[in-house]
């Protein structure tokens, strides 16, 4: 899979970026927040990245098909994320951020799930605690 679908990976990311700043004709204050909130939620990358270095992170993010503990990438945070976006309503900025954080979230497990079928076992969040 390698570079080619790391790139069809985060097109998609992408994808979900213009169509929240079209669909909400954001302003570009919004669309920055929302690429910053898409961004945040692989922050947890971060830990692998330390404790590996960067150009072992690099190779083996290219093997998509094997799961990995990221502590962000969980169904409480999902759920979270998605309770949350309905702060749209009351605060328009944060709730467009965690909007963004939930269809990338939703994305992720998506792919998880259906393209590499790796099940839903790392996406509980027993094992961070």
């Amino acid at each position: 899979m390698g570079l080619k679908y790391a790139i069809f990976h985060w097109s998609f990311h992408l994808l979900f970026v213009i169509i929240i700043y079209f669909l909400f004709r954001l302003d570009l204050f919004n669309l920055f927040l929302i690429i910053l909130a898409t961004g945040l939620v692989d922050a947890d990358h971060v830990f692998r990245i330390k404790k590996y270095g960067l150009i072992k992170w690099v190779k083996d993010s290219m093997e998509f098909h094997l799961p990995r503990k990221y502590p962000l990438h969980n169904f409480l945070v999902l759920f979270i994320c998605l309770l949350a976006s309905l702060l749209i309503f009351y605060n328009f900025s944060l709730g467009i951020c965690l909007l963004s954080a939930t269809l990338h979230l939703l994305w992720d497990f998506f792919e998880d799930i259906t393209i590499f079928k790796m099940g839903v076992k790392h996406w509980r969040i027993e094992k961070w605690i």
